[in-house]
């Protein structure tokens, strides 16, 4: 199977000396926490044994009671769907599997929540092909 993935990558740079003394502190990096989000998540069977999947943000951070909204685009005969990776560990009253679009306000608990999107693409002969990516919420 041959698949293409695009994702997002974060990039901590760490500075060396600057002159004198002076050193940049990586403990002192400023994270955005939302109040509101959206995840986008396309996948498309464009080719025979090709499965192309684009995840827009790899890790939300997200305030207490804050909105995240999921938007799954799938294309070409995907089926795409996001379901979560821990039983006991969701930020929302809803439970997964969502398999299309679906916005939810994010519990008033600080926690990692980790979960998966999962893309599958039929195959001449009735074989399937399928990918799974594992992106993650932050929650404070």
């Amino acid at each position: 199977m041959r698949g293409k993935l695009v994702w997002g990558v974060v990039a901590v740079v760490g500075l060396g000396a600057c002159g004198g003394d002076k050193q940049a502190d990586v403990n002192a990096i400023v994270l955005n926490w939302k109040n509101t989000d959206t995840v986008t998540v396309t996948a498309g069977c464009s080719a025979t044994n090709q499965v192309d999947v684009a995840v827009d943000k790899w890790e939300i951070y997200m305030k207490r009671k804050g909105t995240v909204e999921f938007v799954l685009q799938p294309t070409g005969g995907a089926s795409l769907e996001l379901v979560q990776k821990t039983d006991d560990l969701w930020p929302f009253d809803e439970k997964p599997p969502f398999k299309g679009n679906s916005k939810g306000k994010v519990k008033d608990r600080k926690a990692t929540y980790q979960y998966n999107v999962r893309v599958a693409c039929a195959l001449p002969g009735g074989d399937s092909a399928r990918v799974v990516i594992d992106p993650d919420i932050f929650v404070d």
